[in-house]
């Protein structure tokens, strides 16, 4: 498996001005291709994007907590300074207020829902409505944790926290968008509200009266309020400077010059200092914390980052300062008494490579950043451990015969075995030097490793780790791979176009095979149950493929992006191929080396630059790890769809009509979409002509016309059913077998056959009778004379279902039809000869009686004359 390693692919992924173009290029599309439907995501870590997290600190259990994107919620030991918990909450953060005395955490939602959270489990009670607003602007307790005060863009609300009932209301004067912060001095019950016309409303929590509003200078709309009970000063950001109040006066005593728009500001009463966080959210970011001594309200220190900060915490009686920096999604600890860096306390993940078990349905994450291996059950996709391993994995490969991982760290030139039953580090094999790559063949249990920029390739016991043996090659390898069948090693080089082979067993050297010449091969991968081989051509945009049986390449399939990583699904004979440039994953078909289509996920604004890949076969999953958001996409190939064939009745007579009802079930739990089949009906059955096919339950183009039967680009709703039902005549006699066997949807690519029968016979074959044929006539003149009366007599065995009348001048050839369609019950026919009907001494008219099955009789008249 490949591991994370500074080459040439990474320089270019870090230089944006090379891949922006292509990446602009791909985000407007976006396909979703065969078995590969993003079914769910599965967060590793809160990801950089830290504008719109928010962090907050428990003064109980003296914990974290940190609301990221996509409804994460991390919670941080401040002892280890490690991230000790992550859980997907069931809502949007709006403002968020945690109890001092209980241990509760209150959490108002973008729907005005208040949420409290147990302090210890995460756990959330049912949400309780809160009153209709706009927006909240912040949430407070008093220093009992008695009262909670609710900043609406109207109102001061104080509500109980024990059930959340409003106990008052506050009005603002000039009710409108003009509250921005909130916050309570514990010691004297005042509560502050900072307005965006400049005005600091102090009231009276005792009597909820305002007893003052003390106008700001240089007011702006980013606020912030803090509040140092024990020398009674209150602190505002937001303006030009950061305003200091008299508590007891209710006056501005000073404006303390500090970073460019102060914006976040945090106070320790322990040691009476001042942090402020300056230009968050302006687009004028300066990276500072400016420390503020409260004594005398000077600056005396700032705290700095390499980026731009997005939050502000302390961390009671332990003097630290935790700041929300952009660098690589760290949370920086800083010592409140040096005012230096002591802790980086890393929140970002990034995957970079992934292995599965399919025996124990487990899936592995290595997170280099985060120095964890993530454990996810593959059947639920969720989290099921964080193991704790050597600094930055890398690589990772499993052996499921075993349940052994083995986990690569390329800069501390060793392997970890991890025991997937206990999820334990069970043994570390030092190398010596950096690895490239490591694969594991499951039958021998036999660990392959290349080398960083050393032309050997290592086989260690998979169960005691013990070197066996090491093979020099000709030069070094950058990955590499294993059939287990034939315990042949194949290694691909990017200072090489052959792929060199050694024996699994003796490490023999095998003859090389050529690929083609002056290319960057980058991901490796082999079908062991085709024995083909699949390499990256990172440089040229291809994925060679090549027999190993005959030594031949096949193919060069053409990719829109450098490809990377590689995957392959055995049992549906599918490769993916990442592309970490292009954010993009291909499905290429294994049989036919096309490309099928691309899954570009540029809509899940967390699926960005894909590193690691896994194929599940035995449940068609593939896992894709994200750089950026921390995310490992679980891509599906669902349940196909199931049909049904019914012809109703399923037994008629030529020429008699049925139903045929085609049933089509979604058994997912998601959606399906792009179904389509052409169903051909069986010879001798047709689609009435004139009648349209009735459609329930399901979305699409559907055909009916001659003997075909489609749909196209059809959706079925989760668990859903959906029929087509169109009328059908038999034209011929025996039994029909209507098969149709090219069902597909887009996520779960070909569906099983299905089958109706339809017994078709013969039916009536006794032609009506036409008796007798008399004229009142035997001489008609055109101009003067022109009504003949015709009548017969006709019958049938079932009856006679229509008549047709012919005229022939010649008493032999009847070309001139004189009336079509008569009913059967019908028996005479008055006809008035036209002009155009020429002159003749021998005219004769024919009666010809039909019945339902075609069955058809006739009888002339006697000869009459046309004058």
């Amino acid at each position: 498996m490949k591991p994370f390693r500074f080459g040439l692919f990474w320089l270019l992924l870090f230089l944006p001005g090379l891949v922006l173009p292509s990446w602009e290029l791909v985000s407007a599309q976006r396909d979703l291709a065969p078995n590969a439907a993003p079914v769910s995501q599965i967060d590793l870590g809160l990801g950089f994007d830290f504008f719109y997290s928010k962090i907050y600190v428990n003064p109980v259990t003296k914990q974290v907590l940190v609301f990221g994107p996509n409804r994460i919620l991390a919670v941080i030991d401040t002892v280890t300074n490690r991230v000790v918990r992550q859980q997907r909450v069931t809502f949007n953060l709006q403002t968020c207020a945690i109890s001092p005395t209980a241990n509760q955490i209150y959490v108002v939602d973008s729907f005005n829902r208040l949420f409290i959270l147990d302090g210890t489990t995460l756990e959330a009670r049912e949400p309780l409505p809160l009153p209709p607003s706009i927006d909240f602007f912040g949430l407070a307790f008093n220093g009992s944790g008695t009262q909670l005060y609710a900043l609406t863009s109207e109102h001061l609300l104080v509500i109980d926290p024990q059930n959340g009932i409003q106990t008052a209301t506050i009005k603002m004067p000039q009710p409108g968008f003009l509250n921005q912060a909130l916050a309570v001095n514990s010691l004297n019950n005042r509560i502050y509200v900072y307005r965006s016309t400049g005005q600091l409303l102090v009231i009276d929590a005792n009597n909820q009266s305002i007893l003052s509003q003390i106008s700001v200078p240089s007011p702006d709309s980013r606020a912030s309020i803090g509040v140092n009970p024990l020398t009674n000063r209150i602190y505002l950001g937001g303006a030009r400077e950061l305003v200091v109040v008299n508590g007891e006066t209710n006056a501005v005593v000073k404006s303390v010059p500090v970073g460019i728009f102060p914006a976040d500001v945090a106070v320790n009463s322990e040691t009476n200092r001042i942090y402020v966080l300056n230009g968050k959210g302006t687009g004028f970011f300066d990276n500072t914390v400016s420390v503020v001594e409260g004594t005398n309200d000077t600056v005396v220190g700032t705290l700095t980052g390499k980026r731009a900060f997005f939050g502000l915490a302390l961390v009671p009686g332990t003097n630290r300062i935790l700041l929300m920096s952009g660098e690589n999604s760290y949370l920086l600890a800083f010592d409140g008494a040096t005012n230096s860096l002591v802790e980086k306390i890393v929140l970002r993940a990034d995957p970079t490579d992934i292995a599965v078990n399919e025996k124990t349905n487990r899936v592995y994450v290595a997170n280099r950043l985060a120095d964890t291996v993530t454990v996810i059950d593959s059947l639920t996709n969720t989290v099921l451990n964080q193991i704790n391993v050597d600094p930055q994995p890398s690589g990772i490969v499993v052996n499921p015969v075993t349940n052994r991982v083995f986990v690569n760290h390329e800069r501390e030139n060793l392997v970890s075995i991890i025991d997937g039953a206990t999820n334990q580090v069970v043994k570390t094999i030092p190398l010596g030097r950096p690895a490239t790559s490591l694969i594991v063949n499951p039958v021998t249990n036999r660990l392959f490793v290349a080398l960083y920029d050393d032309p050997a390739v290592t086989a260690f016991d998979g169960n005691s780790g013990q070197l066996l043996k090491t093979q020099k090659l000709t030069v070094a390898a950058n990955e590499i791979t294993v059939n287990p069948q034939t315990n042949l090693v194949y290694l691909a080089s990017q200072q090489s176009s052959a792929v060199q082979i050694v024996d699994g067993e003796t490490l023999e050297i095998h003859p090389s095979i050529e690929l083609p010449q002056g290319t960057f091969y980058y991901g490796m991968a082999l079908n062991p149950e085709t024995n083909r081989l699949y390499v990256s051509d990172n440089r040229d945009k291809f994925v060679v493929v090549m027999d190993l049986n005959t030594k031949n390449v096949l193919a060069r399939i053409p990719l829109e992006g450098p490809p990377s990583r590689i995957a392959i699904n055995r049992t549906t004979n599918r490769v993916f191929v990442a592309s970490s440039f292009f954010n993009s994953i291909s499905i290429l078909d294994g049989a036919t080396n096309q490309l099928l289509e691309v899954f570009r996920p540029d809509e899940f604004p967390r699926f960005r630059t894909p590193l690691g890949i896994g194929t599940h076969a035995g449940i068609n999953r593939t896992y894709v790890s994200f750089a950026v958001g921390d995310t490992v996409a679980v891509l599906a190939g669902e349940d196909p769809p199931t049909a049904t064939l019914q012809f109703f009745p399923a037994t008629i007579k030529v020429n008699e009509r049925t139903q045929l009802t085609i049933t089509l079930t979604n058994p997912n739990s998601t959606p399906l979409s792009g179904i389509s089949f052409r169903n051909s009906l069986p010879d001798g059955v047709l689609v009435q002509a004139g009648e349209s096919a009735v459609v329930e339950g399901i979305q699409g183009e559907v055909t009916a016309a001659g003997n075909v039967v489609s749909l196209f680009n059809g959706i079925l709703a989760p668990r859903q059913t959906g029929k087509i039902t169109v009328s059908v005549t038999a034209t011929k006699p025996g039994i029909k077998t209507n098969l149709l066997n090219n069902l597909t949807a887009r996520e779960s690519g070909p569906a099983k056959s299905a089958t109706a029968l339809l017994t078709v016979n013969a039916g009536d074959t006794e032609n009506p009778v036409v008796a007798r044929v008399e004229l009142s006539k035997k001489k008609v003149k055109r101009l003067h004379d022109a009504m003949l009366q015709i009548t017969w007599a006709s019958s049938d065995n079932v009856g006679v279902a229509a008549h047709d009348i012919q005229f022939a001048e010649d008493g032999k050839n009847f070309q001139v039809p004189v009336v079509s369609g008569l009913a059967g019950q019908v028996q005479r026919f008055v006809w008035n000869i036209p002009a155009i009907v020429p002159k003749t001494k021998t005219g004769v008219v024919k009666v010809i009686a039909r019945d339902q099955a075609g069955n058809s009789g006739s009888a002339n008249s006697p000869v009459f004359i046309v004058k």
